[in-house]
């Protein structure tokens, strides 16, 4: 398991995470692999900008859709394995 996914910080989850709590493990990822201990200042701006960015990228997708492209992928795969064979 990743170390970035140690906890279960979900609203559902048995123990929801502290504001605290997410702060001093985004420190603890920081320092592990930047090497530099920042304050809970920056840890809350890097927290917020990493949200932000989960919020403008992050889309989920329609199980159709998901058929749809899984499909097409296969179809792909198979005329450049059938291009192979010839």
């Amino acid at each position: 398991m990743s170390k970035f996914l140690k906890i279960d910080c979900t609203p559902t989850s048995k123990n929801p995470c502290s504001p605290t709590k997410l702060l001093r493990n985004l420190k603890r990822i920081w320092l592990e692999e930047i090497g530099e201990e920042i304050s809970d200042e920056q840890a809350m701006e890097l927290g917020l900008n990493l949200l932000s960015i989960f919020d403008a990228v992050y889309r989920p997708i329609k199980k159709e859709w998901l058929e749809e492209i899984l499909k097409r992928r296969k179809k792909e795969m198979e005329q450049k394995t059938n291009r192979i064979k010839i």
